[in-house]
């Protein structure tokens, strides 16, 4: 656990904004034989439904957005990420944590105003690093043992319950250079992001950023990060 990272990084080597007032944690996991080496995904639904039962516990109404993002009124407040360390026998996985904790408005970077809270900013309870990096990993503890005695589906299904409004709604998910526009439909148990789109069909996506695609009164659409 940090209380400050000077090279932090998200997901796709992103840089990762945090300085002092905030949880870094990093945790080691053994992956479940209900969980493919190659598509942990799951661990990083797992990680979010421990944040946002933890986060609930102060009273904050935390919603999970697809992938890795747990929010508070449609904002920022814990991002998530997974890594696998190969192992031939026993893959471990590296869960970073990351939450805002005593942040105010002067101490979010400009370009991220708007964008992302804090527990303080929210009204929440003091906490300082420790007793949020115990509430996670208590959490963490009993997500983690449904995950491993009755599946993964145990896990999708909470999180679904926490998510964001998404299903049924248009989305455009952007890997890369990559874009696919479609209806959100469903999360498998892979911890994939279900699309129905006009030009492929029903797919599963994996890794990306999504939008919704919102339509004006125009007939026109809008595209809005959501």
């Amino acid at each position: 656990m940090a209380r400050e990272q000077t090279a932090g990084r998200g997901r796709q080597g992103r840089q990762w904004c945090s300085p002092p007032g905030g949880l870094y944690l990093s945790v080691l996991l053994e992956r479940p034989p209900c969980v493919e080496p190659a598509q942990p995904g799951v661990l990083a639904l797992l990680a979010g439904v421990a944040v946002a039962r933890a986060l609930a516990s102060d009273g904050l109404d935390a919603r999970l957005k697809w992938p890795n993002d747990v929010r508070v009124a449609g904002r920022k407040i814990s991002g998530l990420l997974v890594e696998s360390l190969a192992r031939p026998t026993a893959p471990i996985f590296v869960l970073g944590v990351g939450v805002n904790l005593s942040w105010t408005e002067a101490d979010v970077p400009e370009a991220l105003r708007g964008k992302v809270t804090s527990l303080r900013m929210e009204g929440g309870p003091t906490r300082d690093a420790s007793e949020m990096a115990a509430a996670v990993l208590a959490e963490l503890a009993v997500c983690y043992d449904a995950l491993a005695k009755q599946g993964a589906g145990v896990v999708v299904e909470e999180w679904r319950r926490l998510s964001e409004p998404l299903w049924g709604r248009q989305v455009e998910v952007r890997a890369g250079e990559r874009r696919l526009c479609g209806t959100a439909v469903a999360l498998s148990d892979d911890g994939a992001l279900v699309i129905e789109s006009a030009d492929v069909g029903r797919c599963a996506v994996y890794a990306g950023e999504v939008e919704q695609v919102l339509a004006a009164r125009s007939g026109d659409e809008v595209h809005v990060r959501s």
